[in-house]
């Protein structure tokens, strides 16, 4: 049994956000201070600049701290201003005022050229966080994980999806009613390989639909992923259906090379119309007696050309457990892609899209 014979206090300092030195190593190999002193630089020896701005914003969201008056406290903590690299930490009212400028906060009240110029600052200070994303992605030495396909080549897979982040409290701006009938926000997330590397995220506001601004999140992540990987790697896009358009799909075909799947949203179609087209096109195979399975595909003028949509279309007429159903139960199942494989093999590939969800809850579960 182990005991201590003697204890003394020694004359180290103990702190809780040890893990700020991490953070302030990262944060200094992707050059954001530079990038945002570059769009608020000091000017005046008292003034703040942009790059203590979002170097002290990165520092209260790692510690999960959700509002300017938290820095308050960390003013007075040696080690949150060593860790991170400031010589000088801001005030909560010149954090909360120097914030809003950088970020894009307006004010009913304003003219429409302050509203211009509030607005083209806030773009330079966005394309400048995800310039220093790009860097820091390219220095950490990631690599995901390619996906396997059936020809024996290999696809970068990258999941795009949007959630709900709950808020329950106050009047944020760009809290609205979700998709989920909740309060909240609906932001568009992108995940890179099969481990689920955070690629991209965009914060929505709730009402948004998923499709809007669809187009433009898989432009952003299609040029972020060439931080991860080489230009000549297949992205295997896999989409849900609440992205299912015309537009999204164009977008996806911009470059020749990257492979798409995206749920099919039947939007009004019939359960009965594709029961039909599956008895018409598809493969039939009985898995359990009172359950039958069509596997197949077809091609779908879909914003003037000719697109495959592979399906799954299933029927049953009785449970698992033999219990008989007064009316068949239909579920139907519709991919867009352009990938060759089988339509089996594909909703293979578009099975570990699901796993997206639990990056999802991984992320949200850091955010509250």
């Amino acid at each position: 049994m182990f005991g201590f014979d003697e204890v003394r206090a020694g004359d180290e300092a103990l702190t809780s956000v040890s893990g700020l030195v991490l953070l302030g190593l990262e944060l200094r190999r992707s050059g954001l201070s530079r990038l945002m002193d570059a769009i608020e630089p000091i000017g005046r020896p008292d003034r703040t600049s942009g790059g203590t701005i979002a170097t002290s914003l990165c520092g209260l969201i790692a510690l999960g701290h959700p509002d300017f008056d938290r820095i308050e406290p960390l003013r007075k903590d040696p080690v949150f201003g060593r860790s991170l690299g400031l010589k000088k930490i801001p005030s909560s009212p010149t954090l909360r005022q120097r914030a809003e400028v950088l970020f894009g906060a307006t004010r009913g009240n304003e003219s429409e050229a302050d509203l211009s110029v509030r607005e083209t600052t806030c773009q330079r200070a966005e394309g400048a966080v995800r310039e220093a994303m790009t860097q820091m992605q390219r220095t950490s030495g990631l690599r995901p994980t390619p996906l396997p396909l059936p020809d024996g080549s290999r696809a970068m897979p990258v999941d795009m999806d949007t959630t709900v982040l709950e808020e329950w409290y106050g009047t944020k701006e760009g809290v609205g009613c979700t998709y989920q009938k909740v309060p909240g926000y609906s932001p568009m997330m992108a995940y890179i390989g099969r481990e689920g590397y955070i690629l991209d995220a965009e914060l929505r506001p709730g009402p948004q639909s998923a499709f809007t601004g669809t187009c433009e999140a898989i432009a952003r992540a299609r040029e972020m992923s060439r931080a991860f990987v080489s230009a000549t790697m297949v992205l295997l896009f896999r989409i849900d259906g609440g992205c299912d358009s015309k537009a999204v799909l164009d977008e996806l075909e911009k470059r020749d090379a990257d492979r798409y799947i995206v749920a099919h949203n039947r939007r009004g179609q019939s359960l009965e119309s594709w029961l039909e087209t599956a008895r018409t096109h598809g493969i039939a195979s009985t898995p359990r007696p009172g359950k039958t399975v069509w596997f197949g595909e077809t091609h779908v003028e879909y914003g003037k050309r000719l697109r495959r949509c592979v399906f799954r279309v299933a029927v049953r007429t009785s449970e698992a457990n033999g219990q008989q159903l007064i009316v068949p139960d239909i579920e139907v199942r519709l991919l867009w892609t352009n990938l060759s494989f089988a339509p089996e093999e594909v909703f293979v590939l578009y099975a570990d899209h699901g796993t997206s969800e639990q990056f999802h809850a991984e992320y949200k579960s850091q955010c509250r």
